[in-house]
């Protein structure tokens, strides 16, 4: 569950923090209230796109951090395959874009890439736009959905420790042939 998210010379933000509570939040406003801004910084921490118009004018980086708490069985699993340290209470993801339009991401304060970011996004948080149908289309969601339908969760865990056992032993295999 997201907790909290930190802006920082973001957009037209200066700095802000948000704390979400359990339950729905519901984000309203007028037309041009900051409603996108919000959203689109989200969408950088969990592995969007950076580009250094996203700085605020003026400034040298924008920073983006967001905490969840509430982590499932399935987030940590995950975080282990990924060798990423992981408390049992909460996981942290920051973004920083430089005005030379690179970016650097972080898990937890350790580096890290953001093709990580967006793997671990779909164990956190589900964005919902009035275009979100259109992601049934994409296998990987149809996949999902069949499995979560299916309640395949313990036979996917299973199979994914049968494969982590499998890597390691081919590796043991190869240093065996290597030597």
């Amino acid at each position: 569950m997201l907790t909290h998210l930190y802006i920082r010379n973001f957009v037209l933000v200066t700095e802000t923090e948000i704390d979400f509570k359990q339950g729905m939040t519901v984000l309203s406003g007028e037309t041009g209230a900051g409603k996108s801004i919000i959203f689109d910084a989200l969408g950088l921490a969990i592995g969007k796109r950076a580009e250094s118009r996203f700085i605020r004018q003026g400034a040298e980086q924008a920073e983006i951090v967001a905490t969840f708490e509430q982590l499932t069985p399935e987030l940590h699993s995950w975080m282990k395959q990924q060798a990423l340290e992981c408390s049992d209470d909460s996981l942290m993801l920051r973004r920083v874009i430089r005005q030379d339009g690179r970016s650097r991401a972080f898990i937890n304060g350790s580096p890290s890439t953001t093709q990580l970011l967006r793997e671990l996004s779909t164990l956190l948080i589900d964005i919902q736009g009035q275009h979100a149908h259109q992601r049934l289309l994409k296998r990987e969601e149809q996949l999902h959905l069949l499995d979560q339908y299916g309640e395949h969760a313990k036979q996917l865990k299973k199979m994914a420790q049968q494969f982590q056992q499998w890597e390691a032993l081919s590796r043991q295999q190869q240093q065996l042939l290597q030597s």
